[in-house]
């Protein structure tokens, strides 16, 4: 009669366990969903902070610009970056709920890239923290501002969320097309031909 209540025991037990190890597995996938669902007009200002550094880019009804710098005109494929790629990342994966290990996934304040969005009433359209996968190069983690969930994303973006002026913007190209006559405009010379025969 001994026997038979350990061996009930232990089913119970081997049950328990297939049930956690499946219950997890379940809580660890997650049906990939866009981080950012706004309309691109919707967005007045985007900030980057990677540790020390940031930058900030005003929306100036459809011209952007970077806040604090005049002499750098937006490069426009950077900003079609921004909201194709960056914004349109799914988070796929849960990887933890646990504060305590986002250092593990470099989405910690002090390690991650932090991506604010703000819309034109000043309120917060949303906020993320990215970290670089160590293991996976062409995917980051991802974390809400406010939420402690960690997911994997579903492609590499963090290099588009760069702090330096430079990456974002350029010098305004000179007009080479005519030259400056006072109050007319006239071609450009053609450049002097020397025959070195």
């Amino acid at each position: 009669m001994g026997n038979w209540r350990v061996w009930f025991v232990i089913l119970v037990v081997l049950a328990a366990g297939v049930w956690y190890v499946q219950h997890a597995k379940g809580r660890r996938v997650s049906a990939s969903e866009p981080i950012f669902t706004a309309e691109r007009d919707a967005v007045q200002k985007v900030q980057v902070t990677k540790r020390a550094d940031d930058i900030e880019l005003v929306n100036d009804g459809g011209k952007w610009r970077i806040a604090g710098n005049d002499s750098l005109v937006v490069r426009e494929n950077r900003i079609n970056d921004l909201f194709d790629r960056v914004l349109k990342t799914m988070r796929t994966t849960l990887m933890t709920e646990n504060p305590d290990r986002w250092k593990t996934y470099m989405v910690s304040d002090s390690l991650g890239t932090r991506l604010e969005v703000t819309g034109w009433d000043g309120k917060t359209l949303g906020s993320w923290v990215f970290g670089s996968s160590q293991s996976d190069w062409s995917k980051n983690y991802i974390r809400t501002e406010g939420r402690p969930e960690v997911y994997l994303t579903n492609s590499s973006v963090i290099y588009n969320l760069n702090t330096l002026p430079t990456f974002w913007g350029e010098a305004p190209k000179p007009d080479t097309a005519s030259v400056d006559l006072g109050d007319t405009m006239a071609p450009a010379p053609d450049p002097v031909q020397v025959d070195l025969k």
